[in-house]
């Protein structure tokens, strides 16, 4: 039996609104961190995430901010894999 990485299907949607709350919240740039909680600073979004992202969900939450970024969404912030 093989152990697999799994990350919950609701990262990806945290992850959204998270940005998009932060756009509104802040004009600045902001890092989103996903993966192990660290201490909330001013620039930074603490997502409720307690696994780390396989590489196939890294690739897929990098391309979703890029996309809402595109289309205007949300500002430009950068997202930290932890």
């Amino acid at each position: 039996m093989r152990m697999v990485n799994r990350t919950h299907p609701n990262v990806i949607m945290t992850v959204i609104a998270r940005a998009i709350t932060a756009s509104k919240d802040r004009p600045t740039h902001t890092t989103i961190t996903v993966g192990r909680e660290e201490p909330t600073r001013l620039n930074k979004i603490k997502t409720p995430v307690r696994c780390v992202p396989s590489p196939r969900m890294a690739a897929l939450l990098r391309l979703t901010l890029q996309t809402l970024q595109a289309i205007g969404k949300v500002m430009p912030m950068s997202l930290k894999l932890a």
